[in-house]
C-alpha cells in the first residue's frame, strides 16, 4: 500500500503528464505531498498557487474551471473529498484485507 505521500505525487504528476499543471517548486511539491490531511478544494488551491509562474495569475472564469476539474480529479482518485494520513498507515484495521 503506497502512502498518502506517494499517491498525492501521483496525483500531481497525473495533472502534470494530462493537464500540463506542471509549474510547480520543490518546495511547493513538498507542501503538498507532505500534507497529512488535505481535501479536494484544498488540494486545488494548492495546485493553482503553486502552479506556473508567481506573476501570472488565472482569469476568474478560468480558475473556476481548473478548480472544479482538479477536485473533480481529487475526489475521482481517492473515491471521497478528504484523506488523511492515517488512512495509508499499514497498521490501520480499515486498510488490511
Amino acid at each position: 500500500m503506497k502512502s498518502l505521500e506517494e499517491e498525492l505525487a501521483t496525483l500531481l504528476t497525473w495533472l502534470c503528464r494530462n493537464w500540463g499543471l506542471c509549474g510547480f517548486s520543490t518546495e511547493d511539491w513538498r507542501k503538498i505531498t507532505n500534507s497529512r490531511r488535505i481535501d479536494a478544494r484544498e488540494f486545488a488551491i494548492a495546485v493553482l498557487k503553486a502552479d506556473g509562474p508567481k506573476d501570472i495569475e488565472y482569469d476568474p472564469e478560468t480558475e473556476v474551471e481548473l478548480m472544479r476539474r482538479i477536485k473533480g480529479r481529487f475526489i475521482e482518485y481517492f473515491g471521497k473529498v478528504e484523506v488523511s494520513e492515517d488512512e495509508f498507515r499499514e497498521d490501520n484495521p480499515e486498510t488490511q484485507t
